[in-house]
């Protein structure tokens, strides 16, 4: 039995059920056709050579390795507890390995996640790591370094009125200058102190990992501003950053050229898996995007007593700057 999904522009076939995508269209050509290897049953591993390989205990990333154009990535809680997935050397097709002990939970979240993600970019789609929402159908996106608050701000956002358009990806789509956001999935992934900070009900959820805080949040079941399930233009992003407590408000300031492309190189989406040509594309493609998106500064003290003043501000900022033509 296969199923079909939609999600970041592609239409999906998988072995499995993945319940956290959006249903697919059953008459669309599939662009990308994922297998489910039964547990413990693994890749051969002798004819694969290292191509990057981050620390096994730092949990910063996976183990990449590459064979004749194929590319491997293994993410690990420990030795012999792990997922991997074997991607094509034409980007259409993903093999999923995981050992017996690791929750399948775990694995379907790297896999809509960072997989996804990777596959959107080796498709010729520049990807931004961001939150995104939507506001009569303009987008903008957050950004900003990890635990800067994107999907914390974004939740906050969503109760004020704004719609989910992607969690953790941007992935983007070049229309004559114009920058439009394909959607991701009708879920947020937030932390427990998150959750109850902005008062939303854990039942139902679950985490997005076995080990860790975080869970997702049904955009639909927690009564949010809704998902958006089309491509919209992208407007605005906003580069998030935390200062020390009781330093001020929130200020938000526009970044030049340079500070704005300099931002958006730093969370292009798998710099580092990119071979030269494709990090020249990033840059012509972030270039070209400042022209018609303006990029902002958002300065907020690392305090969730300020999450209302600052959404409130984003807010403001995004109606009062940018026409919903």
């Amino acid at each position: 039995m296969t199923y079909k999904y939609t999600a970041y522009g592609i239409e999906i076939q998988s072995t499995k059920s993945i319940a956290l995508l959006p249903k697919g269209d059953l008459e669309a050509a599939v662009d990308v056709r994922i297998d489910f290897a039964p547990p413990d049953v693994l890749e051969n591993t002798t004819l694969w050579r290292d191509f990057l390989e981050f620390n096994p205990t730092s949990n910063d990333g996976p183990i990449i390795q590459k064979q004749d154009g194929r590319i491997k990535l293994r993410y690990s809680r420990d030795t012999n507890t792990f997922v991997e997935f074997v991607i094509s050397a034409t980007y259409d097709h993903i093999r999923v390995h995981q050992t017996s002990d690791l929750p399948e939970g775990d694995a379907l979240s790297f896999l809509i996640g960072p997989i996804l993600g990777l596959i959107c970019r080796l498709r010729g789609r520049p990807c931004l790591h961001a939150s995104v929402l939507s506001i009569k159908d303009q987008a903008f996106a957050l950004v900003g370094p990890k635990r800067a608050g994107k999907s914390t701000t974004a939740a906050a956002l969503l109760k004020m009125g704004a719609q989910l358009v992607a969690d953790d990806i941007a992935v983007l789509e070049n229309n004559s200058g114009q920058y439009q956001v394909s959607p991701g999935y009708p879920f947020t992934r937030l932390t427990q102190q998150t959750i109850d900070q902005l008062g939303y009900s854990a039942n139902g959820t679950h985490r997005v990992l076995s080990v860790g805080d975080k869970r997702y949040i049904s955009i639909e079941q927690a009564n949010l501003g809704g998902f958006q399930a089309k491509t919209v233009p992208l407007r605005a992003v906003y580069a998030l950053s935390r200062r020390p407590k009781d330093t001020g408000s929130v200020h938000i300031n526009p970044l030049s050229e340079a500070n704005a492309v300099r931002h958006l190189m730093a969370h292009c989406y798998a710099q580092r898996l990119m071979d030269t040509a494709m990090q020249i594309q990033d840059f012509a493609d972030m270039t070209t995007l400042i022209q018609h998106c303006p990029v902002r500064s958002v300065s907020t003290p690392d305090d969730l007593s300020f999450l209302d003043t600052l959404s409130t501000n984003i807010l403001d900022d995004f109606q009062g700057q940018y026409s919903y033509a």
